[in-house]
């Protein structure tokens, strides 16, 4: 009887709390309607670590942390609307770097923010990924829109082959 007590627990468990899961469903709904824009209702799965909300007098807005690859960075290097942040120290960006990048480590990037150009997607990277992800909730906790983090940092833009500029 103990253990069909213990089974019914557990089933009840998982019925109660899905949102254990690793992904959820987040809603946005627009507030402050107008005659030319209806509130509209967008379901978004998105991972919750990526996600950041800010509110404006008329509206909620989520801002997400989005994942780019080496690969599609690359594609970017020379695009004027991107802003390339290397999160590093001065010595491992001294060692070799993504041509075009600035150099703000994570550790100083809050009291430096005024070098972060507000009008511009902004990609952050590091070494293999972890402070460059910082360095992203960083940059949307302080009201940038469009920050991007290099998935697998420079160790695998040197696997990819690409080019470094010292």
């Amino acid at each position: 009887m103990d253990k069909r007590i213990l089974i019914i627990l557990i089933i009840a468990f998982i019925l109660v709390f899905p949102s254990c899961r690793a992904e959820n469903t987040v809603k946005t709904k627009a507030v402050g309607e107008t005659s030319k824009e209806k509130a509209e209702e967008a379901a978004v799965t998105v991972k919750e670590e990526n996600i950041m909300e800010t509110k404006t007098e008329d509206k909620i807005e989520e801002v997400f942390i989005q994942d780019i690859t080496v690969k599609e960075v690359n594609s970017l290097v020379e695009n004027d609307n991107y802003f390339l942040i290397d999160v590093r120290t001065e010595e491992e960006y001294e060692s070799g770097h993504i041509k075009g990048s600035v150099n703000i480590p994570v550790d100083s990037l809050e009291s430096k923010l005024g070098k972060v150009a507000r009008d511009k997607k902004i990609i952050v990277y590091c070494k293999l990924g972890s402070r460059s992800r910082r360095a992203a909730k960083i940059l949307v906790d302080n009201g940038f829109k469009e920050v991007y983090n290099m998935v697998g940092g420079i160790e695998e833009w040197k696997e990819e082959d690409f080019l470094l500029e010292n």
